[in-house]
């Protein structure tokens, strides 16, 4: 929708949340905390080189509001996710390490699926096991950089919210970086390679 008015995709976001029509189904204000601090960490709206781009996504989900900026580089058709700037408000975060593993581990997991397809023949799955599945590799997985928010609101989940924006988030990235619109997953049916 922000290319088909010709706005920035972040300010085309927040001017969305600056007002409201009834009551939200979510706190607009923690919505654009999220959207706000992964766009300054990744230094949106910076001069980027040719065929790099950002992308960026939003989910609330189990009381949990993640934003996600992804920065890749497109050789033609070949991508490589190189970062995601990753900006979480779940409430207070009492174990940090726990909750960036989880942050890290949704990002990968929504990158390896975003690759991978189970099909099907006569009513069983064709893939058997990793060897005809394969995940993503540590060399295929990218930087990710966790910015939680504290504040005193409830303390919220943490195991679902970050996944769900990631795949939009590099996709979005794609987009910007080497003009291929994806429109459904895997990603291979687009035609890109990670």
């Amino acid at each position: 929708m922000a290319l088909a008015a010709g706005r920035d995709q972040l300010e085309f976001r927040l001017d969305l949340l600056s007002r409201s029509y009834g009551e939200p189904p979510l706190d607009l204000e923690r919505t654009r905390g999220t959207l706000k601090l992964a766009a300054e960490k990744a230094r949106w709206g910076r001069q980027l080189e040719k065929n790099r781009g950002l992308g960026m996504a939003f989910h609330f989900d189990h009381g949990g509001f993640v934003s996600h900026v992804a920065e890749v580089v497109a050789d033609g058709s070949n991508i490589t996710v190189e970062k995601v700037y990753s900006a979480i408000d779940i409430g207070p975060v009492i174990n940090m390490s726990g909750a960036k593993n989880q942050v890290e581990g949704c990002v990968v997991d929504a990158l390896s699926t975003a690759q991978l397809e189970i099909t099907f023949a006569n009513g069983a799955a064709e893939q058997g096991n990793f060897d005809e599945y394969g995940l993503l590799r540590i060399g295929q997985a990218p930087e990710i950089e966790c910015h939680f928010i504290q504040s005193d609101n409830p303390p919220s989940g943490l195991g679902e919210p970050p996944i769900a924006p990631a795949t939009p988030a590099i996709a979005n990235a794609i987009f910007a970086a080497a003009g291929i619109r994806i429109r459904e997953l895997p990603f291979k049916k687009s035609g890109i390679k990670i």
